[in-house]
């Protein structure tokens, strides 16, 4: 027991140290809004996602698509929590059946406090995924409707005043550019499965574990499991 001791110890300050930058996490395990990250606001979920076994890890949410008010979506304001253009990520994983929804639905989109918008959508009939708004990037060569789970990833770095994106799919850049004078700029309104303001881009898809983290640099998808892992750690040794 006393060897093990620095080693529990190291995983709980890996965990809480990992765990201040990443202030929302929708696993999607429980239900629709619960977050295990550390961000205050509160998420509210319109019409009836369908949590759903066999997501990347463990369940997901099932959303249905729609182009009327009230249609399946997840919707959370995170302009309190100060997080910058030039320094942010989102993380989340998609499942894009070949034969679900229509083109140009969004997976995720958000606005900041500049009044810009920024959506990552389906945007073309071979299902390809690109970020378009006031800083576009253009989409994936691939199509990505083929039933499985595919991670899409974008972060915001600082370029002098400007914020500069960077959009990846499983691991790989699709492209960058630079959002001029955004660096400051605070993230606002996110909306899963569809589009902050608008009624007609719901998608139908599933989607699972989005996180969103207050930094560019961020830890590797297996290493969010000591996240748990250092909390459950942390709890014995209170109890102790």
């Amino acid at each position: 027991m006393k060897t093990a001791l620095p080693l529990l110890t190291a995983t709980v300050v890996l965990a809480t140290s990992t765990q201040a930058a990443l202030l929302y996490h929708y696993t999607f395990d429980v239900n629709s809004t619960a977050n295990s990250g550390t961000g205050a606001a509160v998420a509210t979920v319109q019409g009836t996602p369908t949590i759903t076994a066999g997501g990347q890890s463990g369940s997901y949410a099932d959303f249905d698509g729609g182009n009327v008010a009230g249609s399946d979506a997840v919707n959370v304001n995170v302009s309190g929590d100060a997080i910058v253009l030039g320094s942010f990520a989102i993380r989340l994983y998609v499942n894009d059946a070949a034969s679900g929804g229509t083109n140009f639905d969004d997976f995720l989109a958000f606005t900041d406090s500049n009044g810009g918008a920024h959506f990552l959508e389906r945007s073309g009939a071979s299902g390809t995924i690109a970020l378009f708004g006031d800083a576009s990037i253009s989409g994936t060569t691939n199509g990505l409707q083929d039933g499985n789970w595919h991670e899409l990833l974008l972060t915001g770095a600082t370029s002098g005043a400007d914020a500069l994106f960077t959009y990846s799919v499983d691991g790989t850049v699709q492209g960058t550019s630079t959002y001029t004078g955004a660096a400051a700029f605070t993230l606002n309104d996110i909306r899963i499965a569809g589009r902050v303001g608008a009624d007609n881009r719901f998608i139908d898809a599933g989607i699972d574990e989005v996180q969103i983290f207050n930094t560019t640099t961020i830890p590797e998808p297996s290493s969010t499991a000591l996240l748990g892992l250092g909390g459950l750690a942390l709890l014995l040794r209170r109890r102790r």
